[in-house]
């Protein structure tokens, strides 16, 4: 069934505001109360239903990258897309990025967009609804909410794949970032975790205190940061014990400051290092290596894989939730 695009912003009395639209459930603009627009975003809209950059959008029904585009549930094999061949990469060849989401709830603060995946959808088993939806709160905060149930067994992991610049130009690298990790999962030389963990310490992945992400980015890889972090329990959000501290992003310059928290494991470190110019962003103009970085909160990747990680499969009966809050103040 089709379904008609929807662009939709949310606001509070603040000046902060965040547009959202219907293809990919995606972000498309965050503009704070000083008027800085954070995100990077396609100029015309009608990049999202192709966007190989995967710009603000949804990622599923798995993100990251699954191992030789496969896995097994209860002793039957079940072939993915390999969009990236050997591996599957962000759900595949047509994964939640570049859906039509239908709006079934819609405020001045709120929109929840749904979703059915249906049976076999890129190789995966089982009819999956889904549901994202985004609310802004008077504290600049937006928080991003996914539920999912099944009718068979199989394998979920949502993300948000949003870019943020806090200068709101420019490149990343002076912007500085603070990751409540101790550890990250090590990977293969095409990015598929191994199933190891590691400590960051002594590594140019330790950001338990703050370092500028130009500082050591390239010891970490020929294109930079593009790693999966295992979050640390405490602490957590005053207002909710559930969510766990994250990350805090800061820009120097503007004054700017980004703090997450989530009830995932894990999130994605990913300085944008595959950004080539090919696309023109809000302003009209390219979209370029390291102008935007992504910090996707999501469970262990390549899981259904890897016995020695936290399940990834969702059953008949279970509901998947994955909450997150993106708090933003600005300073001048």
């Amino acid at each position: 069934m089709l379904h008609t695009t929807m662009a939709i912003t949310l606001a509070n009395a603040n000046g902060f505001s965040v547009s959202t639209f219907s293809t990919g459930a995606s972000v498309t603009d965050i503009k704070l109360p000083n008027g800085t627009h954070v995100v990077l975003g396609y100029k015309d809209l009608e990049d999202y239903s192709v966007n190989s950059l995967y710009i603000g959008c949804t990622v599923g029904r798995c993100t990251n990258r699954t191992a030789n585009a496969a896995f097994t549930i209860g002793g039957v094999e079940y072939p993915i897309s390999a969009n990236v061949a050997p591996n599957h990469l962000h759900g595949g060849f047509v994964g939640f990025n570049k859906l039509t989401w239908r709006v079934t709830a819609q405020s001045e603060t709120s929109v929840t967009y749904s979703l059915l995946s249906p049976d076999s959808d890129q190789g995966y088993p089982g009819n999956l609804s889904v549901t994202a939806t985004y609310t802004v709160t008077p504290n600049n905060e937006l928080i991003i909410e996914y539920r999912a149930s099944t009718d068979k067994p199989t394998p979920v992991n949502l993300t948000n794949h949003t870019y943020f610049n806090l200068a709101g130009q420019g490149d990343i690298l002076g912007h500085t970032l603070t990751l409540n990790a101790d550890n990250y999962t090590p990977t293969d030389d095409n990015l598929v975790p191994t199933g190891d963990l590691a400590s960051v310490r002594g590594t140019p992945l330790d950001f338990l205190s703050s370092h500028t992400i130009g500082e050591r980015y390239q010891q970490a890889s020929d294109v930079g940061y593009d790693n999966n972090f295992c979050i640390n329990a405490t602490p957590t959000l005053e207002s909710d014990p559930n969510l766990k501290y994250t990350a805090k992003l800061e820009e120097p310059t503007t004054g700017n400051c980004l703090e997450v928290y989530t009830n995932q494991p894990c999130v994605q470190l990913y300085q944008g290092g595959y950004l080539d110019g090919s696309v023109n962003g809000l302003d009209g103009s390219p979209i370029l290596k390291y102008t935007g970085l992504c910090l996707e909160t999501q469970k262990h990747p390549n899981a259904i894989n890897q016995p020695r990680f936290p399940s990834t499969l969702l059953c008949p009966g279970q509901e998947y939730y994955s909450k997150t809050v993106w708090r933003f103040t600005c300073t001048r």
